[in-house]
């Protein structure tokens, strides 16, 4: 169980879930295949198990078989699938494990080194892909495009965190994301901050 611990926040994917203790402790548990829980391997977990981070989490979203956890000191890791590009790093071959499906999946946390130059005020996961808002209210997307959802037009799916040029006028303040949509919420940025 959670053995005490309270609750600040959760998330719900597809088939699995995520709670962040009070304390920054992350919890994860249902499905593990392809490695979304995190827990270094891709078993099911029918209790919360602590996901293996070794720093206090401040925020944590689930999506289809992919989860992003974002740390207090601002730093964004990424698990499971990421076929499309969803995870927004090729982790590194001691974190990875080969799927059910036969693909190369992520099994414990990568740390996602293109966002470390930003510090993360909201994290979310869609079916295939990921969102992440920075605290100066840029919005960054990464994953499969298949219907538009990165905000980034007509591109092709990106298997690298793409700031979202189209919403450079808004300060973002959280973003939410579905099976193949999102949705960000924010305000007009002030023009003479730019």
């Amino acid at each position: 169980g959670l053995a005490g611990g309270k609750v600040a926040s959760a998330a719900g994917g597809w088939s699995h879930s995520l709670a962040v203790l009070r304390g920054g402790r992350l919890l994860a548990f249902g499905c593990g295949e392809a490695g979304r829980l995190g827990l270094g391997d891709q078993r099911d977990r029918p209790t919360p198990s602590a996901v293996p981070l070794g720093e206090a989490v401040a925020m944590a979203a689930a999506g289809g078989a992919h989860s992003l956890a974002a740390t207090a000191g601002g730093r964004v890791y990424a698990f499971g699938d990421g076929r499309q590009g969803q995870l927004g790093v090729e982790p590194p071959d001691h974190a990875t494990a080969m799927s059910a499906a036969g693909h190369r999946c992520c099994v414990f946390p990568a740390r996602v080194e293109a966002l470390a130059a930003i510090s993360p005020r909201a994290v979310a996961c869609g079916g295939d892909f990921s969102l992440v808002v920075a605290h100066d209210g840029s919005l960054y997307s990464f994953g499969a495009n298949s219907f538009g959802q990165l905000g980034l037009g007509c591109a092709p799916d990106q298997r690298a965190p793409c700031r979202v040029e189209a919403l450079r006028h808004v300060a973002i303040a959280t973003a939410a994301a579905g099976a193949g949509h999102c949705l960000a919420a924010g305000w007009p940025r002030d023009k003479a901050a730019e």
